[in-house]
């Protein structure tokens, strides 16, 4: 590609980047201003009726908290949010009132308990009790009173695992409302007593797919966080019981040409009143729906998302480049306890055996002293009958007002492979939907993590990017987005590697049609690289009904390289949900891939589901019926096999019956 097409040629990285280290450093020392804290007082109140009517009595003597910001420039929002904060012993009471101008542009699409949220209009609270500021809860409710739950350090949504709390919302002329109760000991309270608890609320409004706080944390103090003052909690309940999720399956696999029967058993129980022991044994991945990777061009590695309940269990706890579940396959045993030690440490302990074969074992500590600084440490171990791996993690950060400061250093020691190791330092700077960030890395080439993800190796050098996020309140648009990305790479021994720059633009119109445009230059090696992209859908957010349409073109390694794909999701019927995606890639030959996928709500906690891939000239099918998300057993006749290459005629029926055992 001619250098005159370039924002910038490839041999001033260097100087931007040292320009963009000075910029970063003068808007931190400039950075002066701190947001005053905000403090609601504790209030009890006897127990409201959960009906999502805001009653003026029955919530006249909860602590009141009104007015929002655009999450991400820090504009008051136009449309008002006034909610509600009460306690007694036993609950946490929660309403709000969320005005909106156009009442009738309110989604409420879901009505179910613990699901995805995302493309309906929903407020959110933010609890932390331990005030480190690192371990939120998370609770979703939308106008039907659906609800998303994400307890702090992540669990697998397993109502006898979780528990739930009850809410329900409504619509109406100015807006909607809601109200909920959320039980106490569904979270991990951090002693009996008066304690400040720190909170946000959030809403998120569909139809300008926008996010709005009620606190607008503009990076100058994490610890300017809201706080809800001396709210009195309830001593927490040792929970001695042994709660057992055993399994079976039985059927016929066209592969073998023979039936088959399978079982196995999750469990879990608490080891303290903070702390949670989940085990399994034989655990079943065979009919866990997995992703499926598009045909995008990379030359490194990718992974597909985690869908299994046992390493979604404290997941939050074992966050890091040195460790990803998807490399454990199936094993036959695993162990997996997390939690808070006190209220600035908190650790996460996992470890599966595939007898006879591969051990596995990651260990994980996080203190932090304040809101602002963070320390973590994290073990892995891979043992195998010819092979070893062990690394380590050391990584510190710091928030200095807008500025944050990470460090990080990993090393690794492979039988096959001999040591290697990695470091970095990385500058951020973000304020109001502004900012920068440039890091030097450097990664020796015997870097090898086998339980991690960190695909590439052999280079040192800078990579850096300054971004801008605006939005509009009023006319046409509604948003627009631009940033500029570079890394100038080399290999240990100072022979050139990656050098490249980016440039990404986005676009948003108020009627939900969004566009955006990436133009990417890079050397690879011997190879003189470029890249288009441009993306439009329509409307934005809403994953019920939702058309989008992606084009690549250019070069890549010598070859012309050319990929369009196209994204369906629609919704016929008020409980059928289809999505359709198809992709097509031309590069030193022709490659497809469709995939089309149905979701039919039978009822709360039932459900059938489908889905057909075809790659090149392979088809697989399968379809599944699920009465699951519920108290009480479980059961899946499943017809096919939901992650086989090629069509499997299999046929499988599947039960699960909790079992609650004092101890």
């Amino acid at each position: 590609m001619p250098e005159s097409l370039l924002p910038f040629s490839v041999g001033t990285h260097r100087r931007v980047a040292l320009r963009i280290a000075g910029i970063a450093a003068l808007l931190f020392v400039a950075t002066t201003a701190f947001a005053q804290k905000q403090v609601l007082p504790a209030r009890h109140i006897a127990p409201p009726v959960i009906d999502g009517v805001i009653g003026d009595e029955e919530w006249a003597q909860a602590s009141v908290g009104e007015g929002a910001f655009d999450r991400t420039s820090g504009q008051r929002a136009a449309e008002p949010l006034k909610f509600w904060l009460a306690s007694d012993d036993k609950y946490l009471y929660f309403a709000a009132r969320l005005g909106d101008s156009q009442p009738g542009g309110i989604q409420e699409t879901e009505y179910r308990t613990n699901t995805g949220l995302g493309s309906d209009d929903f407020v959110e609270l933010d609890l932390d009790l331990s005030g480190s500021l690192a371990d939120f809860n998370v609770f979703r409710i939308n106008p039907r009173g659906a609800t998303d739950v994400q307890l702090a350090g992540g669990r697998a949504l397993k109502r006898e695992w979780t528990g739930e709390f009850v809410a329900q919302g409504r619509v109406t002329a100015s807006g909607w409302e809601m109200e909920a109760r959320i039980p106490w000991q569904i979270l991990v309270l951090p002693g009996a007593g008066p304690h400040d608890i720190r909170f946000n609320v959030d809403r998120h409004l569909q139809r300008l797919a926008r996010d709005y706080v009620f606190f607008y944390d503009s990076g100058a103090n994490h610890g300017d966080y809201p706080v809800w003052q001396a709210v009195t909690l309830p001593a927490q309940k040792l929970d001695r019981t042994l709660r057992l999720l055993p399994y079976t399956f039985a059927g016929y696999e066209s592969d073998k040409h023979s039936g088959v029967i399978n079982s196995g058993l999750d469990m879990k129980t608490m080891l303290t009143d903070k702390v949670p022991l989940v085990g399994t044994i034989n655990p079943d991945f065979r009919n866990i729906e997995n992703q499926i990777l598009s045909l995008d061009f990379s030359r490194f590695e990718r992974l597909a998302g985690e869908s299994r309940p046992f390493f979604q269990e404290g997941a939050q706890y074992y966050n890091s480049a040195l460790f990803a579940s998807q490399r454990i396959g199936q094993f036959d045993a695993g162990l997996n306890s997390y939690g808070k030690l006190n209220n600035k440490l908190s650790f996460g302990a996992l470890g599966t055996a595939d007898f006879g074969h591969e051990t596995d074992l990651v260990g994980n500590f996080t203190y932090d002293p304040t809101p602002n600084d963070s320390c973590r440490m994290s073990l892995t171990s891979l043992q195998r009958s010819h092979e070893s791996n062990d690394a380590y993690l050391l990584r510190y950060s710091r928030q200095l007002g807008p500025l944050n400061v990470f460090v990080r250093q990993m090393g690794s020691q492979d039988s096959l492979q001999s040591r290697g190791n990695n470091a970095i330092v990385l500058l951020n700077y973000s304020r109001n939907g502004n900012g920068a960030s440039i890091d030097y890395q450097r990664v020796s080439p015997n870097f090898l993590p086998r339980l991690g993800f960190f695909p590439e190796v052999d280079f040192k050098g800078v990579d850096w990017s300054a971004f801008l996020d605006h939005p509009y309140e009023k006319g046409t648009w509604s948003e627009f987005q631009a940033d500029i990305h570079g890394l100038y790479y080399d290999r240990i021994d100072g022979a050139s590697y990656r050098h490249n720059v980016a440039v990404d633009a986005l676009g948003a119109l108020r009627n939900g049609l969004v566009a955006s445009f990436t133009g990417l230059s890079e050397r690879f090696e011997t190879y003189n690289d470029y890249l288009y992209t441009g993306s439009l859908g329509y409307p934005r957010g809403n994953v019920y009904r939702h058309i989008q349409v992606d084009v690549n073109t250019g070069r890549l390694e010598g070859f012309y390289y050319t990929s369009v794909a196209s994204t369906i999701s629609y919704r016929p019927l008020s409980r059928l949900q289809l999505n359709v995606t198809h992709q097509t890639v031309s590069y030193g030959g022709r490659q497809d891939q469709s995939i089309l996928g149905f979701d039919y709500d039978l009822g709360r906690d039932q459900s059938v589901t489908g889905r057909a891939v075809r790659q090149q000239h392979d088809t697989n099918t399968y379809l599944a019926y699920r009465r699951s998300g519920n108290r009480g057993a479980e059961f899946y006749v499943i017809f096919g096999d939901p992650n086989a290459l090629a069509q499997r005629s299999d046929v499988l029926i599947k039960a699960v019956f909790p079992i609650e055992v004092p101890i």
